[in-house]
């Protein structure tokens, strides 16, 4: 975790006819190391700090070789969950809600998509990520991603003359697009309808998005027709012996 280089002392010892006498060389620890997302607990003569601990700048007396080892423990650090909507046409997503959450350095996690109305989750998308491994410097983001439903609209003359509209795919949010009114001879046009009765309170509302005005995903409107146009008549004759 860039630590400078151990520090090397020689033991020097004094002979004489008493004897030999010595005294060991004093090591001055080094000081608390740096490690991004970890706290420093201490030196330790084993690397899984089962050994003997030492405090970071003390002063020491070693008779043989050493080495001693940085202990660390893990800091929770931050991520984020980001949560992207479809919009409302083309291949675009806006992102409409970040989520904060914290954890332990270097652990795995996983996140949750959410529930959206409306919406359902492009687990296919290319950035959607749902676990990760938590970063040191807080930089994992999470991603989910959702498309908006989509509703079918198919249209019926219901009797009416010439060709039915185009069927039109509409996605959650939006509008069904307005088609020419049909035509059928001796009838007035009123409407389109969910049902070929055209029960009142089934009409269709362009000015209403889909989902406002149905609750299926896939739909037939109906043109309903009112028998309102009196019929043109035609010069009468009468004969004898008739009325």
């Amino acid at each position: 975790a860039g630590a400078e280089a151990g520090e090397i002392k020689a033991c020097r010892a004094n002979v004489h006819k008493e004897g030999i006498t010595y005294k060991p060389a004093t090591f001055t620890l080094m000081p608390e190391p740096e490690r991004e997302g970890y706290t420093f607990q201490g030196w330790n003569t084993e690397a899984e700090g089962t050994g003997v601990s030492y405090a970071a700048g003390s002063e020491q007396n070693f008779e043989e070789d050493t080495i001693l080892y940085a202990i660390w423990e893990t800091d929770k650090v931050s991520y984020r969950v980001e949560h992207y909507q479809q919009e409302g046409s083309g291949s675009q997503y806006v992102r409409t809600e970040t989520e904060e959450f914290t954890a332990f350095t270097d652990s795995a996690v996983e996140a949750q998509a959410k529930k959206y109305p409306g919406f359902t989750e492009n687990k296919s998308h290319a950035l959607s990520r749902s676990f990760g491994t938590v970063k040191a410097d807080g930089s994992l983001i999470l991603r989910f991603f959702y498309d908006r439903n989509i509703y079918e609209v198919d249209f019926d003359l219901n009797g009416g003359e010439g060709e039915e509209p185009d069927p039109q795919s509409v996605r959650y949010g939006m509008l069904l697009e307005s088609v020419e009114a049909p035509e059928r001879t001796g009838y007035n046009f009123k409407g389109w309808y969910l049902d070929r009765s055209g029960t009142q309170g089934n009409q269709w509302d362009f000015a209403r998005t889909v989902e406002e005005n149905t609750s299926s995903e896939s739909v037939t409107l109906y043109a309903k027709w009112a028998d309102e146009i009196p019929p043109e008549l035609g010069e009468a004759s009468y004969e004898a012996g008739h009325k």
